[in-house]
Parts: C-alpha cells; structure tokens; sequence
C-alpha cells in the first residue's frame, strides 16, 4: 500500500494537474485474450469501488477495470457500452461489474466521489465519462467536478468532505493495488470475461464474439 498523507490537500492540488493524462500507455484494440485466471478468485466481490449490473445468475460475468481519467475507457462507454447493455445486461446474459483501478491522483479523487454518490454512483461516473475531455480540460477542473457532483446531489459541503475521507481512499487504492498484483492489471480498460482476461476497447461486434459461445 502507497503512503496517504493529506491526501484532501494533495487531491485538491492535483486536480488542477491535468495536462497530458491522455497520453499515458492503454491498451489498444485488442480481442484476443491475455491469461485466464480464477473464476472464483476475480470474482469475488470486492469491499470498496465496485458496482453490479446485471442478474446475479447471468451465465457471463464481465468485470471492467477502469480509470475516470483514461481515454479510452471514455470510448469504450461513450460508443460501445450502451449497446452491450441493450443486448447482453439488460437480457439477463451478462453481469457486468466495474471496478476502479487508480492510475494517479486525479483518479483517487474522482473514484472517491464516484463512492461518495451512493446509489448515483454508476450514473455519476457514466457522466464523468461522457464529458471527461470538458472537465479534465476546463479552466477549473475542481469547479467543473464540483458542478457535475451536484447535479448528483451533492453539495460543495459534501464535495470537499468526501476528498477527505481517508479510510474511503484507502480501500478504494487497496482494491485497485490487489488487482495489480494478483491478476496482472495494468492497463485501462481491463476486462475479465469468466475469468479470462482482454486488454482494450471492445467494440460491441468483438464483445459479442468473446460472450456468445459462453451462452
């Protein structure tokens, strides 16, 4: 586990640190698999940053590792995501979990928001992804989070309170620094389909090929 030290400060402070972030290394489109791992290990629910969508009987469990402040998870929800809930979470084929893997502050930050919204969380961090470019690239980033937390009830009193709840973050980083370093993630998005493991964004025709010989 990373130090935590005045991390309210220190997530203020690197909020208004964005440039460049979308630069980092993820993985490009790439359908084939990268390992297989335990059904039962990765799917155990984790305590922190996680949210279920889906029948729990599904005969598919996918489970998306994702970064609020990665690109190209932003592409992966912007333009495939909906489809394969129409298809697959919605029909009861599918559930789909999604977990947080924290690549910096910023995304420390923003996952510990996404945690404070309760049962608005998948909502909340859908609309991050959605409008990720405005809100990374505004004049003030702390302000434009501070306008979209609202308008999923949250005040700028909740606001900065959430930023400092210490033993939130830190689970939100132990579930993140597990996945590191039991199943090997280390990009953004990550998922696991049954145990088996893809790196990339999976359009909706390459989610469809990996899931339906599982049905």
């Amino acid at each position: 586990m990373r130090p935590l030290k005045n991390y309210s400060i220190i997530f203020t402070a690197a909020l208004f640190a964005l440039t460049a972030l979308s630069q980092n290394t993820f993985a490009q489109h790439v359908p084939a698999p990268h390992g297989s791992y335990d059904r039962d290990l990765v799917e155990t629910p984790g305590k922190t940053g996680e949210r279920r969508l889906g029948s729990a009987d599904a005969p598919v469990k996918v489970i998306e590792y994702i970064s609020l402040t990665c690109s190209a998870c932003a592409s992966f929800h912007n333009n495939s995501y909906k489809q394969i809930k129409q298809d697959y979470i919605d029909t009861g084929k599918v559930e789909f979990i999604t977990r947080f893997l924290i690549r910096n502050q910023i995304d420390a930050a923003v996952s510990t928001l996404s945690e404070c919204a309760g049962d608005k969380s998948t909502a909340f961090s859908g609309r991050l992804l959605e409008d990720q470019r405005s809100w990374m690239q505004a004049s003030s980033p702390l302000s434009a989070l501070r306008d979209i937390a609202a308008e999923y009830g949250m005040n700028k009193e909740a606001f900065d309170s959430c930023l400092g709840k210490q033993e939130l973050i830190k689970g939100i980083l132990a579930e993140s620094d597990y996945a590191s370093e039991e199943f090997d993630v280390s990009v953004t998005p990550t998922f696991f389909v049954n145990g088996v493991k893809y790196q990339g964004v999976l359009r909706p025709d390459d989610f469809s090929t990996i899931v339906d010989p599982l049905l």
